[in-house]
């Protein structure tokens, strides 16, 4: 596998690579706190009623040394590092907890964090000291249904295709050791056909009086095509990159090309602070009903990966996620809707490096508050954030299937804040990807026009659609089916006629030895002559309706409860992987 320059093995993010950080991943101290005394009891002080839990895996997981399935609102992690040098700046990264959470250092509070699905840093230098250091952790997790939890189950137990929570601390924790000046954020927009990239860039903080300058190297198939200073005058800048058209190279499927960057730091000619990271241009735009990735005609060939796993569950390991890719490339996708979750960096890196395009989708509240808009939009900015400079990103969803605004066919508030959704992102994104505000049904305003359609037959599939596509031609939206029970506007909507029409669920088909198991939708099959019979029927329907341009089946693999997957739950193939091929090969 051809790695960029960022990439190196056990750091947590090749997006933002520097040498000078530590992996605080491994036994940390852990304790359930049901009754909530925590606070009371000053545990942030003195630690003492702990056990060892593995970070970074929940005290749900097998992995975590736990596996403790009971919820408990309230957990505590501790952990004593020993400092042998300090800096200016001692960035503390957490790069998932679920789902609120308090930082206490030293047994004094210093930050806190809400939104299970977005990392965040907090700059721990001015707390700490030469020698042993204590970080202590409260992390909050209530079974509330308009928290933004995504598939996670806020009842009991498990329920139809909602599976087991996870709490507290999922992904990779980490220290960097940071100078007075450093890049806070970065962020590439590539324009394919303008043969440039601009280069939006944030520093900590600025001071006028200092001699700030950044470099910037571009390199591609590790040959430098790219070098140039910059004088830095504010906290902000923005910066144009005009490369050489005969250096462009379009990142795609087939050809997944990534531009190395070495962003170069210095105050009064010496260097302070250097980042390597990777781009690439993945310029896309929708005309006539049709997507264009740097000017191609591109057909969206999809499958649902919900990222769990046996042993880690909701925290996938650099091989698994590796694995699973592959498996989707072997199967003829050329995509995949991560559903309901936001992956390690990794996964992302994985996606650039493989050639994979992927939607990224908002994990979904499941009831309608203040609380849940206000969440809602401050975490779905921070998601985008975090992977922005991933060019494998080629859409955003805000809602699923109504989740979480669960009347917005004929509440006009909650269409209305959807809609308003919608704008905040697009504007904030700067038009750089698609955006479903809805996807399944119900929209309000969006980039494609996503169905979700679990119906069994050709004619059920093909029927319906044709009606569908002929309403929309006609401009008759109000009497447009998404499926057979759900329309595809809400009360209050504005069309987007460019937009493309797409099937962004279906199949989930389950064999009937696996009944006792779970549940698949519809009539499950005996055998795999018939599971191949059933699916080709509906992929012939898609295939026939020239007016659709993707598609996304139901799923990768089993999870839990439900046996619909392409694998079972460790990833071995229920059908013939070459048959899937040979039908996702018809479509382009």
């Amino acid at each position: 596998m051809k790695h960029t320059l960022s990439y190196h093995k056990n750091h947590p993010n090749p997006q933002v690579f520097r040498q000078d950080y530590e992996l605080l991943n491994g036994k940390w101290d852990f304790a359930f706190d049901e009754q909530e005394k925590g606070m009371i009891e000053g545990w942030y002080k003195d630690f003492t009623k702990a056990r060892t839990i593995l970070v970074p895996y929940p005290y749900q997981t097998e992995a975590s040394g736990i596996g403790k399935n009971e919820h408990s609102d309230v957990i505590w992690y501790h952990k004593t590092i020993t400092l042998n040098r300090l800096s200016s700046h001692l960035l503390l990264h957490f790069l998932g907890v679920d789902y609120e959470c308090k930082l206490f250092i030293n047994g004094k509070y210093i930050a806190s964090h809400k939104g299970a699905y977005d990392s965040f840093n907090i700059d721990i230098a001015p707390f700490v000291k030469l020698g042993n250091n204590d970080i202590t952790l409260m992390v909050i997790d209530r079974q509330n249904i308009d928290q933004i939890r995504g598939k996670q189950t806020w009842k009991k137990e498990p329920f139809e295709c909602f599976y087991k929570e996870t709490s507290g601390v999922w992904k990779d924790v980490y220290l960097e050791y940071l100078n007075e000046f450093y890049i806070n954020t970065f962020k590439f927009y590539p324009s394919f056909a303008g043969n440039f990239v601009n280069l939006e860039l944030f520093l900590n903080s600025f001071a006028s009086l200092k001699n700030i300058k950044l470099n910037v190297k571009i390199l591609f198939d590790k040959k430098e095509i790219y070098s140039n200073g910059f004088k830095i005058n504010n906290e902000k800048s923005s910066l144009k990159l005009k490369l050489n058209k005969e250096d462009i190279h379009p990142w795609s499927t087939d050809s997944p090309s990534l531009y190395d960057v070495i962003l170069t730091l210095y105050v009064d000619d010496e260097k302070i602070d250097e980042i390597t990271t990777y781009f690439g241009f993945n310029e896309i735009k929708i005309k006539d009903r049709h997507v264009f990735l740097n000017d191609i005609d591109t057909y969206f060939k999809l499958i649902l990966d919900q990222g769990y796993f046996p042993k880690t569950y909701y925290t996938g390991s650099e091989d698994e996620f590796i694995k699973d890719l592959t498996l989707i490339k072997e199967c003829g996708f050329n995509g995949l809707r991560k559903h309901q979750k936001i992956e390690s960096p990794l996964f992302y890196y994985y996606c650039d490096t493989l050639g994979l395009l992927l939607w990224q989708e908002m994990p979904s509240p499941h009831a309608y508050s203040f609380e849940m808009i206000k969440n809602a939009r401050r975490e779905i900015l921070n998601q985008i954030d975090d992977h922005f400079n991933s060019p494998s990103i080629v859409a955003y969803v805000i809602f699923n299937e109504s989740w979480g605004v669960n009347e917005i066919a004929k509440d006009k508030e909650e269409s209305s804040e959807v809609t308003s959704m919608y704008h905040l992102v697009k504007d904030y994104i700067k038009d750089t990807r698609l955006l479903i505000s809805n996807d399944g049904w119900e929209h309000t305003l969006s980039d494609i026009l996503s169905f979700h359609n679990y119906e069994e037959t050709y004619d059920k599939i093909f029927n319906l659609y044709k009606e569908s596509i002929d309403l929309i031609n006609k401009k008759d939206y109000l009497n447009v089916k998404a499926n057979e029970t759900k329309y595809m506007f809400a009360k209050e909507f504005k069309v987007n006629e460019d937009a493309p029409l797409m099937l962004t669920e279906f199949g989930g088909i389950a064999y009937a030895k696996d009944k006792d198991k779970g549940w698949g939708y519809g009539d499950s099959v005996k055998d795999e002559k018939e599971y191949l019979k059933k699916l080709s029927s509906l992929m012939e329907a898609i295939y026939d309706l020239k007016e659709i341009r993707g598609y996304c089946l139901t799923q990768l693999s089993d999870v839990e409860q439900e046996v619909n997957g392409l694998f079972d739950f460790n990833r071995k193939p229920k059908v013939d992987i070459k048959e899937i091929k040979k039908l996702n090969d018809k479509f382009h």
